[in-house]
């Protein structure tokens, strides 16, 4: 009898201390979410924080990929309290679920607010459409662009001699196109209609067929876009002086004219973008092929892009280059009657599914509870041990973990076990290391509530059994 009621002290005493040893790393980290663990973004826990923005449309006509101002992002905010990181590249706007992300556009990163822009990809008037913003993972790189939404929406580069190549011109840009439908427009245009000079990019339909036509004065080549070309797109065109070439790199098609031909100089500025209805431009260099020296590039970065009229919707990009060939942008999208309210940040935690319906509820709202990063202590006794053995490693990282504490706590378990033959106190063990690895930002919560669960589960097992 002595010996039971010690057997029933040592299992009190052990579920005790395992709760215990539960609730402090869930206390301590309750605001840090284990959240950024490894490059993926298959779920919303691969993000630590998002924010959703309702659009209504009252404009008495459909909105189609149409873009919508959100005036009041605080950027500068986000990024010093680690909700972004500084470059803006780990952003994932969607609407409804993950695989029906959406353009964003950010800009003015250092300002509060700042200006940014969400298509919106169909929105019937007197509706609602809610747009969830996923964001604060730095192992995330957005490839951000300039969407171009019909109307007189364009770019433009000042005329520079530097920029008049009458060949070892190379052309490059990287394009994606959000529908099928045929597009036309330019996509680099230095070229005067009247005299016939100069260079240019295009797309155009014709038969049915989309293509893309490089232009040096007088003569031309021509590329088929093909149909089942998706995603984004890297084009160049060049001009060795002796023959005009067009490729697209991601198939290796190709399209060339052996012709003699140099460009006659101009002084028309660089227009884009114009006469486009659903076509997102993510970069664009201009190289000289004889010393592969870049003269101008633009990869529309956040940290690169200002917004200079707000009246208007113009604004700048940088030249990344150093050549300092500003690109001016001017954007025609009348705002009257859509309307975008944005809620606070949540963490991405706070919902079970990527799924959501047109109206956003903040459950949290009034508990003072705010959310920031975590990422792995590096600091920690035996990380070195733990820390996968290379970024090419085929286990996503937190798996790693998972495996690695699994080890040692069966060892611990093994042994509390044979120490005090008390299988509750052995599974306590077992999650011990998950306790102590959540709290240093490398294994996920639900794995100590795994376990918890299961102890609980073999005590009440174990106190029922007694009884009967």
């Amino acid at each position: 009898m002595k010996d039971k009621i010690n057997e029933i002290i040592k299992t009190k005493y052990f579920l005790s201390l395992f709760l215990l040893l539960v609730s402090i790393p869930v206390l301590i980290n309750f605001n840090n979410p284990a959240c950024k663990i490894y490059a993926s973004d298959s779920a919303s826990i691969d993000y630590c924080y998002r924010f959703d923005v309702v659009v209504e449309n009252k404009t008495g006509s459909t909105l189609n990929n149409y873009p919508v101002r959100l005036g009041n992002i605080p950027s500068s905010y986000f990024i010093s309290e680690g909700y972004l990181e500084p470059q803006v590249w780990d952003l994932k706007p969607y609407v409804s679920t993950l695989t029906n992300e959406v353009e964003i556009y950010a800009q003015d990163i250092d300002e509060n607010p700042a200006t940014w822009w969400v298509n919106i990809p169909e929105l019937p008037s007197g509706e609602k459409r809610t747009i969830r913003v996923l964001m604060g993972s730095p192992e995330q790189k957005r490839n951000q662009g300039i969407t171009f939404n019909g109307g007189n929406e364009y770019t433009s580069i000042p005329d520079h001699n530097s920029l008049d190549l009458n060949h070892n011109l190379k052309l490059v840009t990287e394009i994606e196109k959000l529908n099928t439908e045929i597009e036309t427009g330019v996509l680099i245009d230095k070229y005067d209609e009247l005299t016939s000079t100069g260079y240019k990019l295009d797309m155009y339909g014709f038969g049915g067929n989309q293509f893309i036509k490089f232009t040096v004065d007088n003569e031309t080549v021509n590329l088929i876009y093909n149909s089942s070309w998706t995603g984004n797109r890297e084009i160049i065109a060049e001009n060795t002086g002796t023959a005009l070439t067009l490729y697209e790199t991601g198939s290796g098609t190709s399209a060339s004219n052996v012709v003699t031909v140099l460009a006659t100089a101009n002084t028309q500025d660089v227009i884009g973008g114009l006469g486009f209805n659903n076509l997102v431009v993510r970069n664009t260099r201009f190289i000289d092929t004889s010393t592969q020296n870049i003269l101008a590039e633009y990869l529309y970065n956040p940290s690169e892009s200002t917004e200079t009229d707000t009246a208007n919707y113009n604004g700048t990009i940088e030249d990344i280059s150093g050549n300092s060939h500003v690109m001016n942008y001017y954007f025609d999208r009348p705002q009257t009657n859509i309307t975008a309210v944005q809620s606070e940040v949540f963490s991405t935690g706070e919902i079970s599914s990527a799924t959501i319906s047109d109206t956003t509820y903040n459950l949290m709202s009034g508990l003072g509870i705010t959310y920031e990063s975590l990422t792995p202590n590096n600091s920690m006794f035996g990380m070195s041990f733990l820390t996968p053995p290379s970024s090419n490693y085929a286990v996503p990282d937190n798996l790693h973990y998972i495996i690695i504490l699994s080890v040692i706590g069966l060892l611990l378990a093994i042994g509390t076990y044979l120490a005090i033959n008390n299988s509750v106190a052995a599974l306590c063990m077992f999650n011990a290391p998950f306790c102590i690895g959540y709290a240093n930002g490398i294994t996920p919560l639900w794995i100590v509530f795994a376990v918890a669960l299961a102890v609980i589960i073999l005590w009440g097992s174990q106190q029922w059994a007694e009884r009967t």
